[in-house]
């Protein structure tokens, strides 16, 4: 007597998409969007000093280095130090008051 064979079991693991691989893989993903993340989680009239922001969001320093061409507006140099704000208009205002 033959067996019957089963019907495939439904997948229990998630299936992942190309957005996901990268995001999770691609440092040309990951690093921005720590940039991004950070910047945000700072608020609006929020800065801090760039080697701390790099250690609190999880970023090479290296990496961070190649990435931050595009949040350059955020930052400044104070005291010999880079600072990373919140937001656009707050490091202005800092760059006219120095």
């Amino acid at each position: 007597m033959a067996s019957k064979a089963k019907p495939p079991t439904a997948v229990k693991t998630a299936v992942k998409g190309p957005n996901d691989f990268h995001g999770t893989h691609n440092q040309s993903v990951i690093v921005p969007a720590r940039f991004k993340a950070g910047i945000k989680a700072m608020g609006v009239n929020g800065w801090m000093y760039y080697n701390d922001f790099l250690r609190e969001y999880k970023i090479n320093p290296a990496q961070g280095a190649l990435h931050r061409k595009g949040f350059e507006d955020h930052m400044l140099e104070a005291d010999k130090k880079m600072v990373i704000c919140g937001s656009v208009k707050l490091a202005k205002s800092f760059r006219e008051s120095i």
